[in-house]
């Protein structure tokens, strides 16, 4: 698998570079798709070429990564779902050309999630926990719901094929995250657990904030019909 993605993000990079030598002509009306590979996962997206400089693009991508990590003594078994759909305006200045600065928001349904259990004693926020005080400890993070997205790209024809080469580089801001962490061990409701579990999110959310900005790079190739 990596190595089909790491050969068509090469075909993606070459076909970009021999676009941007070619003369770009755009007719109002004009649709396009296909599938593209971004930072925020794989999919596939369309173009509706609403005047000669501005088009529309709709795009969903999916990712999973599974990782397995230990803190503090506790083994933990972690996934991250990135799932998300984006709305953008392009504006193209120049009337030969392929450049263009891009606006839009996107739908984050992406999740972060964790499990884990204790090896042996735990400290946690200076508070000493047995594994039958913690039990299993569950956390989650989201990020809110809608990100507006800024940035510039490209979108020109590879050869005579129908072919268009596009390409983003832009910010998401998708704000601070909400952090979740429960435990079902023999000290789950007692106050004390439960005030250090609330330090433990707030913690992990300040660690968090610094996805709020988040570089937004996209490589894809779509069929002009």
């Amino acid at each position: 698998m990596r190595l089909v993605m790491g050969v068509f993000l090469a075909f993606c990079l070459g076909a970009v570079a021999m676009a941007a030598e070619t003369p770009v002509s755009r007719r109002q009306g004009e649709v396009a798709a296909g599938i593209v590979f971004s930072s925020s996962g794989i999919g596939v997206e369309g173009q509706w070429q609403t005047l000669e400089n501005l088009a529309l693009r709709l795009d969903g991508v999916l990712f999973f990564v599974d990782k397995d990590f230990g803190i503090a003594n506790v083994s933990y078994d972690g996934d991250a779902t990135l799932a998300s759909s984006g709305l953008t305006l392009d504006y193209f200045p120049w009337e030969n050309r392929g450049w263009r600065a891009s606006i839009g928001v996107r739908a984050n349904f992406s999740e972060l999630r964790a499990e884990g259990t204790a090896r042996g004693a735990v400290h946690i926020a200076q508070v000493l926990l047995t594994p039958e005080q913690l039990g299993t400890v569950r956390g989650t993070a989201h990020f809110p719901r809608m990100a507006p997205y800024a940035g510039i790209g490209f979108t020109g024809p590879v050869g005579r094929d129908g072919l268009l080469a596009v390409m983003d580089l832009g910010l998401l801001y998708y704000g601070n995250p909400r952090v979740r962490i429960t435990a079902d061990g023999t000290l789950a409701g007692h106050p004390t657990f439960i005030a250090v579990t609330r330090n433990e999110e707030a913690r992990l959310a300040r660690e968090l904030k610094s996805l709020a900005f988040y570089p937004a790079v996209k490589l894809g190739l779509l069929y002009r019909f």
